[in-house]
């Protein structure tokens, strides 16, 4: 059942969706999970498994062809993040993507001829994709890492970035906005204050903007990053990925291969993502990120709109009790919100009938735990109090932040899951235990209305309700 309504949310307009239980068109909140293929994007994939199903690396016409497409998408791609085309590399995903940078930043730290024990510096709230493969490298005694708290505000401190800085970094990675907050990072600023030190030639700067392109403008140039990526299933595209990478993230290692290179094949993307790209996917990311360039303005203004909208409802009429990081940067179509409920976020979104939304990061989500195991896992994950630097020596420790390793994690903090339920994520940016636990995320998308809007409000009133909350209007 859940299988099927992921293939609906990809493949038909979300307001146009059923339910399984009930037959009224469901008020679609969960795009910083996923977003719908545009129609125009469809169309151009549906078109390159026709025309163009050609090897693109073939020399004869339809492989001639099916480059053409290859390279124009890729020309889409960069022009939406203001980069060049040449330095787009096309990957399954943002997972390999961010593995690419991380796992190639330690073949990175040895071509630059250092030979002690490569740094690494992560915010405290990334993403999986980043947080696990460090977690991996850390646990096998291969780096040190240090995680920056987002406890001002669930942003990174430029401050304290720099102050971690040391002759061994050779990898920050900082994402652009987080997925379950809607904060925005200043990577702006993270990359003035790399550029001002005399390593800078030998630190790699990476941002995860999967949550950025296309709600946001985006350029490389200006954030004065090493790496982007791009993920395409977050901009009305399909579910592949592309990273841009500077000179400095082309770095070749010993062997002559680029540092990031976690494959080894054929030629393909430069020698840098051996494997037969996937031209029709491709293509529809390119359509994707055209679509990014031509409405971005209109769409951001759209969803910041009704996203204040939302916001202003839900505490007029009392449903929510608090909007979580409102005075931060946000995402114009991100609203993490506090319920007015003694109730679990999880448990007040099960009683509503049309609203779909999450509590959190999607990768984390997982049917409700039955009765009987809800109070397998107690421990609250508290925000870490200082920049924490873990070496091969001291990773596993429990440390005076509260926040102890889990397993396997080796002296990582818990992921975007935390523990007891709680996000990790809102724990670490200042969010208590209680509002945490009362917290669900309302993320909007271009084809939200005002109507979806009001919609949504009176669900979780009625849910509320049901629950034997009664909720007043406080307006």
């Amino acid at each position: 059942m859940r299988l099927g309504r992921m293939w609906a949310e990809y493949l038909i307009p979300p307001h146009t969706m059923v339910s399984d239980t009930n037959p009224d068109p469901t008020l679609y909140m969960d795009y910083n999970a996923t977003t719908p293929l545009a129609a125009e994007v469809k169309a151009d994939i549906a078109d390159s498994l026709h025309r163009h199903w050609a090897n693109p690396s073939s020399t004869h016409p339809p492989g001639r062809s099916a480059r053409r497409v290859l390279e124009e998408a890729r020309s889409h791609v960069a022009a939406a993040i203001g980069a060049q085309p040449e330095h787009v590399i096309f990957t399954s995903g943002g997972t390999e993507a961010n593995n690419m940078v991380v796992r190639g930043s330690l073949e990175f730290y040895r071509a630059t001829g250092r030979r002690g024990t490569p740094h690494l510096i992560i915010s405290d709230t990334e993403h999986d994709a980043v947080e696990a493969p460090v977690a991996d490298l850390q646990r096998r005694r291969l780096c040190s890492v240090t995680r920056l708290p987002c406890r001002a505000g669930g942003r990174v401190s430029v401050s304290e970035l720099r102050a971690a800085l040391s002759p061994d970094t050779c990898l920050v990675s900082v994402m652009h906005a987080n997925n379950e907050t809607g904060v925005v990072n200043d990577i702006e600023a993270i990359g003035r204050a790399l550029s001002e030190s005399p390593h800078r030639q030998h630190i790699w700067l990476h941002t995860d903007s999967a949550q950025t392109v296309g709600k946001l403008p985006v350029d490389v140039c200006r954030l004065g990053v090493d790496f982007l990526t791009v993920v395409g299933h977050k901009l009305y595209g399909p579910r592949i990925a592309a990273l841009w990478a500077s000179a400095l993230g082309l770095t070749r290692g010993a062997d002559g291969s680029a540092c990031i290179t976690l494959l080894r094949g054929g030629g393909q993307e430069g020698g840098v993502r051996p494997g037969t790209e996937i031209t029709p996917l491709v293509r529809g990311l390119g359509t994707a990120c055209r679509l990014v360039q031509q409405g971005l303005e209109r769409d951001r203004q759209h969803m910041e709109r009704l996203r204040d909208l939302l916001e202003r409802r839900l505490l007029e009429t009392g449903v929510a009790e608090s909007i979580n990081l409102r005075d931060s940067p946000r995402l114009p179509n991100t609203c993490s919100a506090v319920l007015s409920s003694r109730r679990s976020g999880r448990e007040v979104l099960l009683r509503c009938r049309r609203l779909l939304a999450s509590v959190g990061s999607a990768c984390h989500e997982t049917p409700a735990a039955p009765a009987g195991d809800r109070d397998t896992a107690t421990t609250v994950v508290t925000g870490a109090r200082e920049p924490r630097t873990e070496t091969p020596e001291t990773s596993g420790d429990v440390g005076d932040e509260g926040v102890s390793a889990a397993p396997g994690l080796c002296g990582a903090p818990d992921g975007a899951r935390g523990v007891g339920g709680l996000s990790g994520v809102l724990l670490r940016s200042g969010v208590s235990p209680k509002d945490a636990r009362r917290t669900v995320r309302l993320s909007l998308g271009r084809a939200t209305s005002e109507q979806d809007v009001l919609d949504v409000v009176e669900d979780l009133r009625q849910a509320l309700r049901e629950a034997g909350e009664e909720q007043e209007d406080a307006a």
